[in-house]
């Protein structure tokens, strides 16, 4: 159709099978006419051959007074359709990287797309039909959780969603005392993801000296030692940056190192011989608590655990047919062990 740019022409054109517009009909009429009104037209298609549409919709020409005008209008292939799709995690967080397959059902014809942004997206041009979409890369982070099926039509765009779901992990953290090789138990740990700082977890060291996260998205976490035990500390960084990977158990070791001290007493005779079974107590002189320990077969007995600082020692009770000695020792607790001796 031929409307022109003033509004008072207005011609419908019918082409012939060599694609020559030769027969003019005046619409408001229906007259057959022989010529064009010079003038400036715009150009629309009422009818197109099927499968095909105009290129340029109303585009402006202009038809020169007395002699032939020859214009190209040209017609593009209508059967082919837009899909875009937006490649995303459950929660409508973008994943990127994704390749794409649209297989049509019905010709089994595949079609790859253009890896997705950053955004994630995609688009794919199309033969009309039915298509099934496959993933055929994604990033080892994530895993397809669900691809549709589409229906792509002639001249329209289509967008649809690629659903994926985070891959998981696990990873076991121990405490350990670098010295004994002992678990710690009571160790208060903390995990926070790298990528996204609100994700987070909290455990507390079982009688194994170990806290095991489970189900976790894989990718780079820190795992930090928020609270030791009393008298121990770190050995080294309280944190560490591991990596989870997928159905695997990263595992992440911490050494801790005891800040207490021992005590080792001995009681003996006058002519040497050790004296089994003399009770002891042992003061701290900083807050006056008190432990009463016990020598063994051998005269001795060893009081671990003790924060540094100063003691009293005094012997409390003794075995039948020896005498109580009426003494006390003070000594200050700087060294890993320090050892007295009671002489009766």
């Amino acid at each position: 159709m031929l409307k022109s740019e003033n509004g008072k022409y207005d011609y419908t054109l019918s082409s012939d099978n060599r694609g020559f517009f030769k027969i003019v009909v005046e619409t408001l009429t229906g007259h057959t006419v022989r010529g064009i009104m010079p003038g400036k037209y715009h150009v629309s298609s009422i009818a197109a051959p099927t499968g095909y549409q105009l290129e340029k919709s109303n585009e402006l020409i202009e038809i020169a007074a007395d002699q032939a005008n020859f214009y190209h209008l040209y017609y593009t292939d209508a059967s082919r359709g837009d899909l875009v799709v937006k490649t995303q995690l459950q929660d409508g967080t973008p994943v990127s990287g994704v390749v794409l397959m649209a297989v049509n059902q019905k010709t089994n014809e595949s079609y790859t797309a253009p890896a997705s942004d950053d955004k994630g997206w995609t688009k794919l041009t199309l033969p009309t039909g039915r298509y099934q979409l496959k993933v055929i890369f994604h990033p080892d982070s994530s895993e397809p959780q669900w691809a549709p099926t589409v229906t792509v039509s002639a001249n329209q765009s289509l967008t649809t969603t690629v659903v994926f779901g985070k891959t998981k992990g696990e990873m076991m953290t121990t405490v350990t005392d670098q010295t004994t090789g002992d678990p710690l138990v009571g160790v208060q740990l903390h995990l926070q993801s790298i990528k996204d700082a609100t994700y987070q977890k909290t455990g507390t060291t079982d009688n194994h000296g170990q806290v095991n996260w489970t189900s976790l998205p894989t990718g780079d976490y820190r795992v930090s030692v928020t609270k030791m035990i009393p008298h121990y500390s770190v050995v080294g960084a309280n944190d560490q940056v591991i990596t989870v990977t997928k159905d695997k158990t990263a595992q992440v070791n911490f050494s801790a190192i005891s800040q207490t001290k021992m005590l080792k007493i001995t009681s003996l005779s006058e002519s040497g011989i050790a004296l089994p079974h003399v009770s002891y107590r042992v003061t701290t002189m900083a807050n006056e608590q008190y432990r009463t320990v016990q020598t063994d077969d051998n005269g001795q007995v060893t009081v671990g655990q003790l924060p540094a600082g100063c003691y009293q020692i005094r012997e409390v009770a003794v075995p039948d047919g020896y005498q109580l000695a009426n003494i006390s020792q003070e000594i200050t607790l700087d060294q890993e062990t320090t050892a007295v001796s009671f002489v009766h």
